[in-house]
């Protein structure tokens, strides 16, 4: 058993984290708990049913009386208890820790769950509570991908909304054209060097028209703040804005034909999921090229 003590960013981050262990279970038949997931574990087929995330998903779960107050304490608890561990390393055969980010793994790039020796530490004990970002398992994605469909699939609320959605946009298109904006945070990471204008975002949509001239393309708009559609039509690019929903709008995504955005794992999951054809906005100078959009696998 594998227990995931600490939660990475926002959505897309802890997605891609628990994806990897996910591969890794199917592998090697291992339980994975993940406490932090609980944050948007309910917006998931695959971890709507649990008290605590884990994989496989088991038994649903009855609702559970006053579970959010319960799923806190437990989460306090954990913390406390992973903290103790973390500080006073063991490694029994019933319990054991890894801490990616101590001394001992910091010049460590990834920790590959593809590699023996890693694999024989992740397995040694009966329970093992695991704490990093770098748990990488590339070799198992294409393997095991239907695992991850499966059960990051999103509930059926959302795709009520995000089908007939999808399906107008496609009935007016040949081509859509997944364009992820994000500002919010963007403003101060890497110096605000990924914040692009909605001039920058113009600019990108035009090459990717004179990449596919003989396509009648429609451009879907996700960001995370409101967006003036007029603004894009005047610039003769055919615009359609997310539902809304950060989830629905991930979804949404999901379906076009190609993506586009700054480096972030939002727009990344977005086209893993689907296996879509995606290209990161590096630098608001990019000159972008069919051949560099790819799809692609765990991060």
């Amino acid at each position: 058993m594998i227990i995931i003590t600490e939660g990475y960013g926002q959505l897309g981050n802890r997605l891609i984290l628990y994806s990897n262990f996910i591969l890794f279970s199917k592998e090697h038949n291992l339980k994975i708990f993940n406490p932090p997931f609980v944050d948007y574990a309910n917006h998931f087929k695959g971890s709507a049913s649990n008290f605590i995330p884990q994989f496989p998903s088991g038994k649903q779960n009855k609702k559970v009386k006053n579970g959010k107050f319960k799923k806190k304490f437990f989460r306090i608890f954990l913390k406390l208890i992973s903290y103790l561990l973390y500080a006073f390393p063991i490694k029994t055969r019933l319990i054991s820790t890894i801490n990616c980010d101590s001394k001992k793994y910091k010049d460590l790039t990834h920790y590959r769950l593809d590699v023996k020796e890693f694999i024989e530490e992740l397995t040694y004990s009966k329970i093992t509570f695991v704490k990093g970002w770098k748990f990488r398992d590339r070799t198992n994605f294409l393997k095991h991908y239907k695992a991850l469909k499966e059960y990051f699939e999103p509930i059926d609320k959302y795709k009520e909304n995000i089908t007939p959605f999808i399906q107008n946009i496609k009935k007016e298109s040949d081509t859509l054209i997944g364009v992820h904006i994000r500002r919010g945070d963007y403003k101060e990471f890497a110096d605000g060097k990924f914040y692009y204008s909605d001039e920058v975002y113009v600019n990108f949509m035009k090459q990717m028209k004179e990449l596919l001239p003989s396509k009648k393309i429609k451009f879907l708009i996700c960001s995370d703040e409101k967006i003036d559609e007029e603004k894009f039509r005047k610039q003769n690019l055919d615009v359609k804005t997310g539902i809304g929903s950060f989830i629905e709008d991930l979804y949404s995504l999901a379906e076009c034909d190609y993506i586009i955005g700054p480096p972030s794992t939002y727009n990344y999951w977005a086209a893993l999921y689907s296996q879509i054809p995606h290209k990161y906005l590096n630098s608001k100078d990019d000159v972008l090229k069919l051949e560099d959009f790819k799809l692609p696998d765990i991060l």
